[in-house]
């Protein structure tokens, strides 16, 4: 999923303030069994790099390693602010080396990242990048503080209510083909010959093999003839399929 138009435009205001030419905004999971980046919006940053942090590199972001949950009572409804100096001071043990490694490797000297809660274990992040080759131009938290805080809280009400948005699309959509489905005339409609019989097994309580053996056709063929069925109904198992058609219309 992309940022909206207006966020879109929001950043490149942001680009222009602070005289850089990398910002990024991302989301980061931090659910052990889910735990990945995913990018929003992607300004300057090349497909190498791209790449690199999102395969295996954010494992060692000092940025995502410092985030706040939701419920630290310390967090707040606050942006937090980070600066690649400080946590590059802070990492005695050099915990994070692979990752100060590389972004000398690419010469993304000064960091600064804005990091919010928007969920339990979700966190949204912006970040702006300056690197080596960019001369007469430096930039700090004080600098941009307040304008990621803008681009986060922004980024953060696009995000959700594109979301939401699709969520309610999507149920209208099951809801629609849900109530034609309890009509019988057009749930034979939505059916080939094939696949009614195939639906009367299912009725009667019959196993793929039965219900192959009753029509002489492969195991093979009655799996494809249910996905098929299955898909058209939005449905993943025999009990919501026969839900949907055996219940009284509404």
């Amino acid at each position: 999923m992309e940022l909206g138009s207006e966020v879109s435009g929001l950043a490149s205001e942001v680009l222009a303030r602070s005289k850089v030419s990398n910002l990024c905004v991302f989301l980061y999971d931090t659910n052990p069994a889910q735990r990945a980046v995913s990018f929003l919006y992607n300004h300057g940053m090349s497909k190498r790099v791209h790449s690199e942090y999102s395969s295996h590199l954010w494992s060692y972001d000092p940025f995502l390693r410092n985030i706040n949950d939701c419920d630290d009572e310390n967090s707040g409804s606050r942006a937090r602010i980070l600066e690649r100096r400080e946590l590059e001071v802070s990492d005695q043990q050099r915990r994070c080396e692979p990752y100060w490694q590389y972004m000398d490797l690419i010469g993304y000297q000064e960091i600064v990242a804005a990091t919010h809660c928007i969920a339990p274990g979700l966190h949204m992040i912006a970040g702006v990048m300056r690197q080596s080759c960019v001369r007469g131009v430096h930039i700090t938290a004080n600098q941009v503080s307040a304008d990621l805080e803008d681009l986060l809280q922004q980024s953060s009400n696009d995000y959700i209510g594109q979301l939401v948005r699709r969520q309610m699309h999507i149920d209208q959509a099951v809801v629609a083909v849900q109530s034609k489905a309890h009509d019988p005339a057009f749930s034979d409609g939505m059916l080939t010959a094939r696949e009614r019989q195939v639906v009367d097994g299912v009725r009667s309580g019959h196993g793929n093999k039965q219900i192959a053996a009753a029509l002489e056709l492969s195991e093979y063929t009655i799996e494809n003839h249910l996905k098929r069925i299955y898909r058209k109904f939005r449905v993943h198992s025999r009990t919501s399929l026969l839900a949907i058609l055996d219940s009284p219309r509404m």
